[in-house]
């Protein structure tokens, strides 16, 4: 249950990242909106991969590119699916990009982030 409430802080972090790297993107140098995501998510996962990694899961010494492979893996699903889940619920149900952002994000932690981490990523049982 320690691991959960230091991944929770953990994403937290890597969130304000992803957030705010897509709000400066799309709102001052008029990045569209799917691109900044995309971009706020790639540096948030890099984020949360470092310290999941060094604080989370406890896993410094073990060979990085083992880890790393599996965690992009992981990542590319969230990515996708966060993109996914903005860009349709902006588009065809009409909410702002920025609440869409919001939805699409807890939905996938909350189904995805944790458990595969756990599990796939850096396997605790």
């Amino acid at each position: 249950m320690r691991a959960f409430f230091k991944f929770q802080t953990s994403s937290v972090v890597s969130t304000l990242c992803d957030y705010s790297i897509t709000l400066l993107l799309t709102e001052i140098l008029s990045v569209l909106y799917v691109i900044s995501s995309g971009i706020g998510l790639v540096c948030g996962g890099v984020i949360n991969f470092t310290i999941n990694k060094n604080w989370v899961f406890n896993r410094k010494g073990e060979k990085a590119f083992r880890l790393t492979a599996l965690y992009a893996l992981v990542w590319a699903a969230n990515l996708l699916m966060n993109t996914v889940g903005l860009y349709v619920l902006t588009e065809f149900v009409g909410f702002d990009y920025r609440l869409s952002k919001v939805i699409a994000s807890i939905t996938v932690g909350v189904l995805l982030s944790y458990y595969a981490q756990k599990k796939f990523v850096f396997r605790l049982s």
